[in-house]
């Protein structure tokens, strides 16, 4: 397709090649009313992480960005609940993505829509289950216990996994072993094994001999035959929930799309400087309190599990609840759903844990304000969020959308008239 504009999230304006963005990340929302009566901004798509700044790379995604407290961030809470992928059918676009990802592999990982995440709820996450102590011996350790992969209870013997997979195939003999063995899963302990047809036969023998089921089929697009692996029949602990039930959300957390929202730069000041009956120093005085509040840790480890710890009780915040914004750090507003607040939590974390953090922590802390204002104003002017996307002529044309926004301000004006 080569160079093509992009769309702000916000205005619908069009996003060239070189235009300052504000850059930030969606979760699909999987409770809210996807139709006509969408009530609230979030009810679609909710604001995963806090904008950074960056410029629009003209193809689909961002450059120019600085890595630091931003970017750690958005990477931080990728580390709770992202969905791990390997290759996909396409080698090409199909890349892979887990919780070691760096920050330039995953806006290409976003870019080519290979980025999901599971429902998570940090109060039964076994990761923050356990009680910590008040001391502050316990600050050592939090950020340890907060981004460690979550510990889910292994698949019995026989059942295949990714892992258990690419195991068998790094034994193969040294003339069997290829870099394009891709492994796919198809659903809960079934798996789709594609590489060179000379090789699919022995790795079916060792798949076998390693106690899984596995079958030769024909390939698909420029695979030849193909190897589907499932677990034999009878293994003792082991069934698969049935569509139903995974369907109804039993047993299994459902997978959510994440996608990336750019808000062109000029937008972004134009909305800090719509009138509203809050200021933004008010904002950023919210963020302060917020911020030391947790700085100071009063009380912050009374409530389990850890990630609760800016809670309005656990936080001794339940005298300030009239302060502007707040609810936002305190509480993701959408349940099992990864967001703002819990974000702002790992922000202080880490700055806590690591002290080269602390230089970018006054611009973040700005950022961090000005996005309460936007989303303040933003719900006056009747926003809802949505991801970014290309929809339209392949370059942004100002002058269409000029005349359209100046037939808008004689309607608005007209309406005002009234």
């Amino acid at each position: 397709m080569g160079s093509y504009s992009y769309t702000c999230a916000v205005s619908n304006l069009p996003i060239s090649a070189g235009d300052e963005v504000r850059y930030l990340l969606l979760t699909e929302n999987p409770y809210g009313d996807k139709g006509s009566r969408a009530c609230y901004p979030y009810d679609t798509w909710v604001p995963r992480t806090f904008p950074i700044r960056a410029k629009y790379n003209d193809y689909g995604t961002i450059d120019c960005y600085t890595e630091g407290l931003g970017t750690n961030n958005i990477l931080d809470g990728l580390q709770l609940d992202l969905v791990v992928k390997g290759w996909g059918d396409n080698t090409c676009h199909d890349v892979p993505v887990d919780r070691s990802i760096k920050f330039p592999d995953l806006l290409e990982a976003i870019r080519e829509g290979r980025v999901s995440v599971k429902e998570y709820d940090v109060y039964t996450d076994k990761r923050t289950s356990d009680a910590l102590a008040e001391a502050d011996s316990a600050l050592a350790d939090i950020y340890e216990q907060l981004m460690a992969p979550p510990k889910a209870p292994a698949p019995p013997k026989g059942v295949p996994t990714r892992k258990r997979i690419e195991r068998v195939v790094a034994g193969l003999p040294p003339w069997a072993i290829s870099d394009r063995v891709t492994v796919n899963r198809l659903r809960l302990g079934s798996y789709r094994v594609r590489g060179p047809s000379e090789i699919m036969k022995t790795l079916a023998t060792a798949l076998d001999a390693e106690g899984y089921s596995a079958a030769l089929i024909a390939g698909a697009n420029e695979w030849d035959v193909e190897l589907r692996v499932d677990p034999k029949p009878g293994i003792k602990g082991w069934y698969r929930p049935s569509r139903e039930r995974i369907n109804r959300g039993e047993h299994i957390k459902r997978e959510l799309a994440v996608h990336q929202a750019m808000i062109r730069e000029d937008v972004w000041q134009a909305l800090l400087k719509l009138p509203n009956e809050t200021s933004l120093s008010a904002f950023r005085t919210t963020v302060q309190i917020a911020y030391d509040r947790l700085l100071k840790h009063e009380a912050a480890f009374k409530r389990n599990p850890a990630l609760a710890f800016l809670t309005r009780a656990g936080a001794g915040l339940s005298d300030q609840m009239s302060t502007p914004g707040l609810s936002v750090l305190t509480r993701d507003p959408v349940p099992c759903v990864v967001g703002l607040s819990t974000h702002f939590q790992l922000l202080v974390t880490r700055c806590l844990k690591n002290a080269d953090d602390l230089e970018n922590l006054e611009n973040s802390l700005d950022t961090i304000a000005e996005m309460l204002y936007l989303l303040d104003v933003s719900y006056d002017i009747r926003h809802s969020w949505r991801p970014s996307n290309s929809c339209g002529p392949q370059l942004g044309d100002f002058t269409c959308h000029a005349n359209w926004h100046k037939a808008l301000t004689e309607i608005c004006q007209a309406k005002e008239k009234e």
